[in-house]
């Protein structure tokens, strides 16, 4: 009985480059210039591992679900980009490290892409209109309050 063995080049796995997004909450006693330079630090580093950034959005300060290390509102940031899982890894260690990150989620989009592909998600990442979500109305405060 032959029995054919699948070689697998982990090599060529790990440079698979897929779509991803990532939405990070800085604490928001940072200020903003400082909030600004974590997020051109951590674009730099997608870049650096051979990342491409579609879209790179602050999307301010917001109220929070629930309180995260006792605080309520925090500072959004949202990154689409097309990488390798060494740039998902690298970013997501960025951000661990970093005390001011509240907590962040990275969802991969899409299985691996070919190259006319990345050049259409390219193409269009750049005519799209972001809008951050809202997760409270403005006028509920009841979570501020602690008046349930």
């Amino acid at each position: 009985m032959a029995e054919e063995k699948m070689i697998i080049n982990l090599k060529s796995v790990a440079e698979r480059k897929r779509h991803y997004e990532t939405v990070f909450v800085i604490s928001p006693s940072v200020a903003d210039a400082a909030s600004k330079e974590i997020s051109d630090k951590n674009a730099k580093l997608v870049s650096d591992t051979n990342g491409t950034i579609l879209r790179q959005d602050d999307w301010g300060k917001k109220r929070m679900a629930y309180m995260i290390e006792k605080h309520a509102m925090g500072h959004y940031y949202f990154f689409r980009y097309v990488g390798t899982q060494d740039t998902v890894k690298a970013f997501e260690r960025s951000l661990k490290l970093d005390a001011n990150i509240l907590r962040f989620q990275t969802v991969k989009l899409s299985e691996p892409l070919s190259k006319d592909e990345i050049s259409r998600l390219v193409e269009r990442a750049s005519k799209e209109q972001s809008f951050a979500p809202s997760i409270r109305g403005d006028e509920d405060d009841m979570a501020l309050d602690g008046s349930y």
